[in-house]
């Protein structure tokens, strides 16, 4: 097989590449505790994950105040996971935090799987791996245990078991990928939709390579060349299909009103029609590492490969009619780094007929290198130099004590809109709510023991006060830093706002004794 063949090739290229990947999680794994703060996407999907396995949840923070229910996200294997890791570390977000850096080290590594199996140059390609594993935007997810990583991953493997087919006979150009490699490679695709619904972002990835590899192939007629896409395009729905399905039963069975959720979900993330604001906030993103988008532009001066673009261009399509921010332009970051691969394989190839100026070589080179460095610069030293300046405020341990003295240990009912507090909620047995379509009305307020909020919060223009009494102004301070270090100040938790219901009874305490959740 392709890949055995590959690693035997070079011992000293894939133990240099593990040496390096080993690094990058260690380097990572020091300021995980403490970086970023506790936050939205993290919590969220946690909480998904845990509403999958139990849709009859009388609780979530991704509530439905319309129908009284949790909201259950079918897409549910990432959270999921991150999940059972939160539970088993005793409600610890360093665990599930690692679980997403090895994720994004599978998807670099699978990149690098995928640009070998094509052909490409070793070196050029592990340089291009690295940067996109240590591009800001993708480091900013995977740190703050968003599960693109994983998706990413399964799209790149999804990849490299179609190209592997395509490569194990010598006659490469004669042959499309076999009906086990294409049921497989959609396998893996239902499984990376499974994950998160942003999957659809890179299935125009996987339908180049199915596309490539069809019409690649020697036919003297168009018509057997397009037959032979279609019955590829089939057998890898057909893989795709039975996945998924037996991965969405769960689901289907416990909450068949998820998918109406999830749709009601995506509507809410459609653009304005103003396509120029769209497209700067687009490029706006890379502004912490320009250089990738650089070495893109440049590549499209070189010898790009059209059919690619093709692909790409529906990609971009796709990332700018949803909501354009870092995590969802993450997702164009695979058609970049292949982009530029393919574009430069074909530029700078070592046959003299079409070999590039040494000066072209020696810039495109630099400006490679440059983006590297510049990526180890901000997410290996940067970063974690001011995670470790800002540690004092971030530390969880300061959450912790505001919840057990102002809440403790109960099944209480709390409205909590500040993410964090999750985190000890969870620990506490708390059952935390917090409204996912619309803000909850005076009546349902008034059915929570306690509410969190922050002074800033439009909640304090409809909570019905007379009816709360404060139990305290909670300030945790947010000035973090160092005035002398460069990198970007990042806040720390607090302040808060914290008031119980009096017209209540204290709520029983059915965990006393027998443990937490």
């Amino acid at each position: 097989m392709w890949i055995s063949s590959r690693l035997s090739i070079s011992k000293r290229f894939w133990l240099a590449w593990s040496a390096w990947i080993l690094l990058v999680l260690g380097i990572h794994a020091l300021t995980l505790s403490i970086s970023p703060p506790v936050w939205q996407d993290e919590v969220q999907i946690i909480d998904f994950g845990r509403s999958a396995i139990d849709p009859g949840t009388d609780w979530s923070i991704s509530w439905n105040a319309t129908e009284g229910s949790a909201v259950v996200n079918p897409l549910y294997l990432g959270g999921l996971v991150q999940n059972i890791i939160f539970s088993l570390s005793y409600y610890n977000v360093s665990f599930p935090r690692l679980f997403s850096v090895i994720g994004a080290i599978a998807a670099s590594s699978s990149c690098l799987f995928f640009l070998l199996s094509l052909g490409h140059d070793r070196l050029r390609s592990g340089v291009l791996s690295s940067i996109f594993l240590l591009d800001p935007i993708f480091v900013a997810g995977y740190r703050g245990d968003r599960v693109d990583c994983w998706v990413i991953a399964a799209a790149f493997v999804s990849c490299t078991v179609l190209q592997e087919s395509s490569d194990r006979s010598s006659s490469v150009k004669k042959s499309m990928p076999s009906i086990y490699h294409l049921l497989v490679a959609g396998a893996i695709s239902a499984i990376g939709l499974s994950i998160w619904f942003s999957f659809v972002l890179l299935f125009p990835l996987v339908i180049w390579r199915i596309t490539s590899l069809a019409l690649g192939c020697e036919h003297r007629r168009l018509l057997s060349s397009t037959l032979n896409l279609i019955t590829a395009m089939l057998l890898w729905l057909v893989g795709f299909a039975i996945c998924f399905f037996l991965i969405q039963i769960p689901i289907l069975a416990g909450q068949p009103s998820a998918y109406r959720d999830l749709f009601a979900a995506a509507s809410r993330v459609a653009t304005s029609p103003n396509s120029v604001s769209v497209f700067t906030t687009f490029l706006a993103s890379f502004s912490r590492n320009p250089f990738l988008l650089l070495l893109a532009a440049i590549a499209l001066f070189l010898r790009p490969r059209l059919d690619f673009l093709f692909f790409a261009a529906i990609a971009l399509a796709g990332i700018l009619k949803s909501s354009v921010y870092d995590h969802r332009v993450v997702y164009f970051l695979p058609y970049l780094i292949v982009h530029c691969s393919l574009s430069m394989h074909r530029f700078l190839s070592t046959d003299s007929s079409r070999a590039a100026h040494s000066w072209i070589r020696f810039g495109v080179a630099s400006i490679i290198w440059t983006a590297l460095v510049v990526s180890i610069a901000v997410s290996l030293v940067l970063r974690p130099v001011n995670a470790f300046a800002t540690r004092d405020v971030r530390q969880l341990s300061l959450l912790d004590n505001v919840a057990i003295q102002a809440v403790g240990k109960q099944a209480a009912n709390v409205l909590m809109e500040p993410w964090e507090f999750y985190v000890p909620g969870r620990k506490l047995g708390w059952k935390m709510y917090k409204p996912y379509f619309q803000d909850f009305s005076a009546a349902q307020m008034l059915e929570m023991d306690y509410i969190i909020t922050t002074p800033s919060s439009s909640l304090m223009t409809r909570l019905p006060i007379s009816d709360f009494t404060r139990v305290g102004d909670i300030w945790i301070d947010r000035a973090a830093g160092d005035e002398r270090i460069s990198a970007p100040r990042a806040p720390g938790y607090g302040p808060y706002l914290i008031f119980k219901n009096h017209l209540k009874s204290d709520p029983s305490d059915p965990l006393s004794g027998t443990g937490l959740r």
